[in-house]
């Protein structure tokens, strides 16, 4: 029999010789269970989950054996519910929680590494940095890096809006943030129409046992769906606020603190949670989990715990730079620091061909500009390296929230190979009239098709893309035609792209 003989800060004490096991559940009230977090023969610590009011000291705790169960819904899709599965906020009039898919165990072993496929398949994101320099693939753990503020959710969000018309299922596990924060993150997501395949998961900030579990419950809800030959993307945003969490949640049962302060297994916490993404054999139906987790540093310090523990953990990491972002340079990835360790292999045949040696390129003409910009006299030949670093830095400026197509990404690279846009100055307008154009018009359009048909020779793309965009961008430079009026330009900047 184990009795509550203390109760402090969230964590009780049960005493009594029991055989006690981390991560057990015990029932404490019928308002709050319990999870085992330290365990010896004659006491065991637990979390409080649930209303702490209701749990008393001297009351009989009974193990539960169905708690650590965690089950996925149809009215999952398009809600924003807790980590218990209640929905707080949903795009359905009603809410309840409609048809039931599956459910995993919280805590579980990662498949074994027989079990796990080769990563082939891209995983797209709409952004072109990412997608020709940086890509992504079906099963892939790529974390996302940062200081503050520097656009890491917002590449997260890209992501998610760009599998709307595909058959990927996305779960975003928000921890420990702002309640509008994420009712401002589910509008974006129902303006854009990428609701219907998406489960917000949302851990209040007031909160510690919800910021907790939340991880491991999506983890979990992806599991579900990959099982049965599903293709998920999980989010969590963001892993530094778990961490911190688990940080006072050990202190207050009394582990040892180890570097800064944190527990010597926060290791073991992450690494064990992302260890069950992967692309699975056909033991697991073939489905897959992608993850992207979002870790936050400060002042650039990759070198701390959390940070550096994760990138270990990872496939590779994003790297959000807080310069780039203050210049206005959307996505303000650092395409140098940033690296995927699938590379070409998960590319597209169409991508992979015209993104070669773009990385490399952008290198060179990185360390030149830097170069220059010492420089008292600049040469021609130098002039011409500037203008050429300008061209591919205009083409990874992208704004909305609305991504590239791959049709987009090709006609943009080959702009940029053929020069056509190394006089553009004012990008940061022209992402969003280049995709609008592109949407609206007809020789545009046509020329999309082609490409995605594949019946066209580089030598006539690049002939049509002159002729094409041609009153475009004299439009942009304020030289205005027939083809381009100034009214329809004004149109195309203004239209709605999130």
């Amino acid at each position: 029999m184990a009795k509550i003989t203390k109760i402090k800060d969230n964590i009780i004490t049960l005493s009594g010789k029991y055989k006690y096991k981390q991560n057990d559940t015990y029932k404490l009230s019928d308002k709050a269970f319990g999870i085992v977090l330290s365990a010896k023969v004659d006491n065991a610590k637990l979390l409080i989950v649930g209303d702490p009011s209701s749990v008393k000291i001297n009351d009989i705790a009974k193990k539960v054996n169905d708690d650590n169960e965690v089950e996925v819904y149809s009215k999952h899709f398009g809600s924003i519910i807790t980590p218990f599965g209640d929905i707080i906020h949903s795009s359905r009039v009603k809410k309840d929680k409609g048809k039931f898919l599956g459910s995993s165990k919280r805590i579980k072993k990662a498949p074994k590494i027989i079990d796990r496929d080769k990563l082939s398949d891209p995983l797209e994101t709409g952004i072109l940095a990412i997608d020709t320099m940086i890509p992504i693939g079906l099963g892939q753990r790529e974390l996302i890096i940062g200081d503050r503020s520097t656009g890491k959710s917002s590449i997260a969000l890209n992501t998610i809006i760009n599998q709307k018309n595909k058959k990927i299922k996305t779960i975003y596990v928000s921890i420990g943030q702002k309640r509008n924060s994420i009712i401002s993150l589910y509008n974006h997501l129902k303006n854009h129409k990428a609701l219907k395949n998406t489960i917000i998961i949302f851990a209040n900030s007031n909160s510690s046992s919800e910021q907790f579990l939340a991880p491991s419950i999506g983890m979990s809800m992806a599991e579900t769906l990959a099982y049965k030959g599903k293709d998920v993307l999980i989010i969590i945003d963001d892993l530094t606020k778990h961490a911190n969490v688990y940080r006072e949640i050990s202190l207050s049962i009394g582990r040892n603190p180890g570097r800064e302060v944190y527990p010597t297994d926060i290791f073991f916490q992450h690494s064990s949670l992302l260890e069950r993404s992967g692309k699975f054999k056909s033991k697991y139906k073939g489905g897959s989990i992608t993850a992207l987790p979002i870790v936050e540093t400060v002042q650039g310090d990759i070198a701390s715990i959390i940070p550096s523990n994760i990138i270990s953990i990872t496939d590779g990491q994003i790297f959000t730079n807080e310069e780039k972002f203050n210049k206005g340079h959307f996505p303000a990835i650092d395409i140098q620091l940033s690296v995927s360790r699938t590379g070409g292999s998960v590319q597209s045949k169409d991508i992979k061909e015209i993104s070669k040696d773009l990385k490399s390129e952008h290198a060179m003409l990185s360390e030149i500009k830097k170069f220059a910009d010492l420089s008292i006299e600049i040469s021609d030949s130098l002039m011409k390296k500037i203008k050429k670093w300008e061209g591919l830095n205009n083409i990874l400026i992208q704004h909305g929230y609305e991504g590239y197509s791959k049709e987009m990404m090709i006609i943009l690279i080959r702009m940029y190979k053929t020069g056509v846009i190394n006089e553009i100055k004012r990008w940061n307008s022209f992402s969003t009239i280049f995709k609008n154009f592109t949407n609206s018009d007809r020789a545009a359009k046509l020329l999309v098709k082609r490409i995605n048909d594949n019946s066209i020779s580089l030598e006539k793309l690049d002939h049509q893309i002159k002729i094409i965009y041609k009153p475009l961008l004299n439009a942009h430079k304020g030289i205005f035609g027939g083809m381009i009026t100034e009214k329809r330009y004004l149109s195309l900047k203004e239209a709605k792209n999130g």
